[in-house]
């Protein structure tokens, strides 16, 4: 059998071999030695190597494999380079050149290029073409020192933005800017494709746009852009894809400095390679155009210069636009080709509401003009670009996706698009007014806008409360408002493909759309990363859900729940192939649809779903505990200030402040760093008047700050005077004994106040009801909430926040299943509290006292070994 795929081998290597042979024994190659490729292309270097195939891991390009003429040690140092040149413009770090006695494993991120190794091969070795190969060779990637291609082009937009707004004035719009890129970039892509394809009217002339350029005397960057357009293309610039009137504030630049823009989008200044737009517009252009959406500013500053500043980009947070993987897009495209059958599949209706660049309606439009063994190109040509609908607030996004649709109409039918419906504005608004469009999609897809809730505009929470009418609860998030919409837009059948926050699935303000969801639709599938930073920029933890509409007297389908701890690509390419799987990167199994029944959506694999089922019956933790959050200031930086700063014989208008990251295990420092303006004596609440007169120097100390106190929007809403902390909490709710845990945590912790003398800020707090013995019982709950068992449980159903948090909120502490006092054995009790009196005491064998505490906690739960190795605790 190795004789026979060696083989195979030799004829992907042989120039010899024709086109449909050549496919089908690339696509035996794949199958037989473990590869997925996601593209084959040939190439004009058709003398350095016969084929290409750019292979594929967890939904994401990993190398392109390249079969050579000849040996790769005969290639010249430009060959190579051409070579490279090819994975660095599809965005991958790896090349494998396959040649008859060896395979080369290259990688292109360093200068010079890294050859990891070279590995030979024979009809009776074939281990190193197989992927097991690659993965091992992985591990040994090097350091980087150049920059990805997105990247390195990303600094050349932001170089020539700063340099071309230095010479024409800082004033100039960034919708210019965005015109004049998206044009450049636009006609940089036509002219390569069809350079590959054979098609350029001039195949001698290698730069065009340049060449365009050298040949006048003078001409502006508007008459050289129409001019290049109509040449490229056939057809004059349509008014809807490019407004060329915005072009024309850079006439005045000059031939020589465009010339230098120009030169700067064929050869990359920051990289050893040349930009190959004709591979970059299949697989890279949508990150590209996602990524340098941005808004330019000039810092202001009173220093006197010579010269003009450089403006510097800035996203605008307000938009709450954030980039979108490419991994993400493509399972969401392959999700609905599965579900779907193929010939419905390529006449789907669909509409992103928040499009950004357009990586959703690209991605979906790639995988319906795919070609394959049953359609013929006729089927192809048919699929209609008027299907697709975007709409976003920021314009330039729309221009960006436009021409990157416009692009692929182009490349696969060989003309420009009459017409896209990609729209510029806010889509609450719009769809809110737009009633005739409700039912009318087969697929809702989009990754809403993140914009926290501290943030939000006074018109954005009116436009919320419009759309959701009685389901806008508390402080509602954007992306509920889009799932309404999507839930309207959406015919019978039809599937809506989000990405959420994490606290979606947990939030009170989110759970009256968790029940239309539940109500209206089916939950296909929810993919949980929160335990993945996803993305770079955003502090957002995010889960992808996909849902659809209800159609009558259908039996609701399981839906597809994957809990990822990492490789969430390969997690993800996983969920589409329907296998469930448990390993120690991701969970995948199936649920039915009574699990989105409930009034949260804490979803666990099996294993840990029984487990929980095992304390269903226990009592709750505020069946014996009040549970509150700590005080709300409204200006913590002016009412919190350090014990040396109080003013002298008025330390009793202040109480010891603990900060989140000053509460441990069981215990509370000795002294805190700062102290809390707290006006109250004896449980009583103290007047203007009295602290004026008795506390003077503090008094002053708040006038001085009275311009910020008084701008304190809540002040009304508290009925509260501008000198007074918002939500103090009475001393009989926080100055007494209790437990503290911080509200931002990696991992649950909780401290025991055993004086009542700490003031704490957001952070929850637990006392204990009336007719309690206090102290002894503060131990064992400490005990009990800082074991494995509830950490377990707390983590579970805690939703994520900015580098991996846990939000610790009384209403999810509420809920935590623990035993009674009365049902927990004497001895058990006797046990705890003198293993928590050990760790109090500052012993240092923690780790052998926590255990002993885990055992015990263990048996008040009931539980056993096996129940603890289903989760993977080690007691």
């Amino acid at each position: 059998m190795a004789v026979e795929f060696y083989d195979a081998i030799l004829e992907l290597t042989s120039p010899n071999l024709g086109g449909l042979d050549r496919g089908l024994m690339a696509a035996r190659f794949a199958s037989n030695f473990g590869w997925h490729p996601s593209d084959r292309f040939t190439t004009a270097e058709s003398q350095i190597a016969c084929d290409h195939l750019l292979i594929e891991h967890g939904l994401e390009n990993a190398a392109v494999i390249s079969f050579l003429n000849g040996k790769f040690s005969n290639l010249s140092f430009i060959e190579v380079n051409e070579l490279l040149n090819i994975s660095y413009n599809n965005m991958v770090d790896w090349h494998i050149a396959i040649e008859p006695e060896a395979v080369t494993f290259l990688y292109n991120r360093t200068n010079p290029v890294t050859v990891i190794a070279k590995l030979e091969i024979s009809r009776t070795n074939l281990e190193a073409v197989r992927y097991e190969a690659f993965e091992r060779i992985v591990g040994k990637k090097p350091n980087p020192n150049i920059p990805s291609l997105d990247n390195a082009f990303i600094e050349t937009i932001s170089f020539w933005k700063r340099n071309l707004s230095a010479e024409v004035g800082p004033l100039v719009s960034n919708e210019s800017f965005s015109t004049l890129f998206n044009s450049l970039i636009f006609l940089r892509a036509v002219e390569d494709t069809l350079r590959r394809e054979g098609k350029l009217a001039n195949e001698s002339i290698t730069n065009f746009l340049l060449d365009s350029i050298q040949k006048e005397s003078e001409i502006t960057p508007h008459d050289l852009i129409e001019k290049c357009f109509r040449l490229l293309t056939g057809e004059s610039v349509p008014s809807f894809l490019i407004d060329l009137s915005k072009i024309c504030v850079f006439d005045a630049i000059g031939k020589n400095i465009f010339r230098n823009v120009i030169k700067d989008f064929y050869r990359n200044r920051f990289a050893p390679y040349e930009y190959d737009f004709s591979l970059m517009s299949k697989h890279a252009l949508s990150r590209i155009y996602e990524h340098y959406v941005s808004i330019l500013r000039v810092l202001e500053t009173e220093q006197l210069t010579l010269f003009p500043q450089l403006p510097e980009e800035e996203k605008v947070k307000a938009y709450g636009g954030v980039y979108t993987p490419q991994f993400i897009a493509k399972f969401f495209a392959k999700f609905i080709k599965k579900e779907i059958p193929l010939q419905n599949f390529r006449n789907l209706k669909f509409v992103d509401p928040a499009c950004g660049s357009g990586i959703f309606l690209r991605t979906i439009l790639e995988m319906q003009l795919e070609p394959d063994e049953f359609t013929d190109e006729e089927i192809l040509n048919d699929i209609s670009f008027d299907n697709v609908s975007g709409v976003d607030v920021d314009v330039n996004a729309c221009n960006a996706a436009k021409l990157s649709l416009s692009l692929l109409h182009l490349v696969s039918k060989g003309k420009l698009p009459q017409r896209l419906d990609i729209i510029a504005a806010e889509a609450i608004s719009y769809y809110t007014e737009r009633q005739d469009l409700n039912g009318s999609y087969d697929i809702v897809v989009a990754n809403p806008p993140f914009i926290s809730l501290d943030t939000q505009s006074p018109e954005i929470r009116e436009r919320l409360v419009n759309c959701l009418g009685e389901l806008a609860k508390g402080r509602v998030d954007v992306s509920l408002a889009f799932i309404k919409i999507a839930i309207d837009l959406l015919k019978p059948g039809g599937f809506g493909l989000f990405v959420l926050p994490h606290g979606f699935l947990l939030g009170s303000s989110s759970a009256s759309v968790r029940k239309l969801l539940y109500d209206c639709t089916w939950i296909r599938a929810l993919a949980d990363l929160s335990a993945i930073k996803i993305f770079e920029n955003a502090g957002a933890y995010v889960v992808l859900l996909v849902f659809q509409k209800k159609i009558p007297v259908t039996l609701p389908p399981n839906a597809k729940i994957v809990k990822c701890r990492d490789l969430v690509g390969k997690a993800l390419e996983d969920a589409l192939k329907n296998i469930p799987i448990e390993t120690k990167y991701y969970s995948i199994y199936e649920t039915d649809q009574t699990c989105f029944q409930g009034k949260d959506w804490t979803l666990l694999p099996p294993a840990e779903e029984s487990f929980k089922r095992k304390l269903a019956g226990l009592p709750r933790l505020n069946d014996l505990f009040v549970i509150r959050q700590g005080f709300i200031s409204g200006a913590d930086d002016i009412f919190t200030i350090k014990k040396d700063d109080i003013p002298k014989g008025e330390h009793k208008l202040f109480v010891p402040y603990l900060h989140d990251r000053e509460m441990r295990h069981y215990q509370t420092p000795k002294t805190t760093e700062k102290y809390l303006f707290y006006p109250y004596h004896d449980g009583k609440k103290l007047d203007k008047t009295f602290i004026e007169e008795k506390y003077p120097n503090t008094w002053r100390y708040l006038e001085s700050k009275s311009l910020k106190l008084s701008s304190r929007k809540s002040l009304t809403r508290y009925n509260k005077e501008w000198w007074e902390p918002l939500w103090p909490r009475l001393p009989e709710n926080m100055m007494r004994p209790k437990i503290v845990t911080p509200h931002l945590v990696l991992f649950p912790k909780f401290s025991v106040d055993f004086e009542g003398k700490f003031a704490v800020s957001h952070s929850p707090l637990l006392y204990l009801k009336e007719g309690v013995d206090e102290v002894n019982t503060l131990k064992i709950y400490a005990a009990i909430l800082n074991s494995s068992i509830c950490n377990w449980y707390i983590s579970s159903h805690s939703h994520k926040y900015q580098r991996g948090y846990l939000v610790l909120e009384p209403s999810t502490l509420a809920s935590v299943p623990i035993p009674m006092p009365s049902d927990i054995a004497l001895s058990i009790r006797i046990k705890l509290v003198n293993l928590v009196d050990r760790r109090l005491s500052g012993i240092s064998e923690v780790v052998g006292i926590d255990k002993e505490i885990d055992s015990l906690v263990t048996e008040i739960y009931g539980l056993n070994s096996m129940d603890l190795e289903e989760l993977g605790f080690n007691l």
